[in-house]
């Protein structure tokens, strides 16, 4: 499985001009002064899942990712700019992840990548290439939501909110 680095969106703002001062009205300015101080990704992480607990259908984005959770009880942290995707719960049991957060990163151990073709939800496995296609999922408000952070994030940026982490040897 690869585990990635996620920087804040606000922390990539100042690249935006060679003055590092970012335009106002720039889409990525935008959503650092919307996201600054309701970065928590182990708070929205715990509400997605205590939604997927209660088997309420629940899509919330958060910069470049989305959570969602199912009324079958399942939920997932999507990364849009790479495709990466981590089951947090399914049919209303936590599943147990790796996320560690720190006030400048968040590490998340990825599990899948994820697809949406028209009405179905597809997920790769990262460890087995096994591949699951849902039907039931909220695929209509989650292309919304896909649709909503590539444009107020240019395509070229993809690469300067994640980096991966190097494995440990040993």
């Amino acid at each position: 499985m690869s585990v990635w680095k996620w920087k804040e969106v606000q922390k990539c703002c100042a690249r935006i001009q060679p003055s590092g001062e970012a335009s106002p009205s720039s889409p990525v300015q935008k959503i650092a002064q919307d996201k600054k101080e309701d970065f928590d990704l182990l708070s929205h992480v715990t509400e997605v899942k205590e939604a997927a607990t209660e088997k309420r259908p629940f899509v919330k984005t958060v910069g470049v990712m989305i959570l969602f959770s199912t009324a079958a009880g399942d939920a997932w942290l999507l990364e849009v700019t790479e495709g990466d995707a981590l089951q947090l719960s399914s049919q209303g049991e936590e599943i147990e992840v790796l996320i560690e957060q720190n006030p400048e990163t968040a590490m998340v151990e990825w599990s899948h990548t994820f697809a949406v073709k028209k009405d179905t939800f597809i997920v790769t496995s990262y460890n087995d290439k096994s591949r699951q296609e849902f039907k039931d999922y909220p695929v209509k408000k989650i292309t919304a939501a896909i649709k909503g952070i590539k444009k107020r994030i240019p395509a070229s940026w993809s690469g300067d909110f994640q980096r991966p982490v190097e494995e440990e040897k040993g």
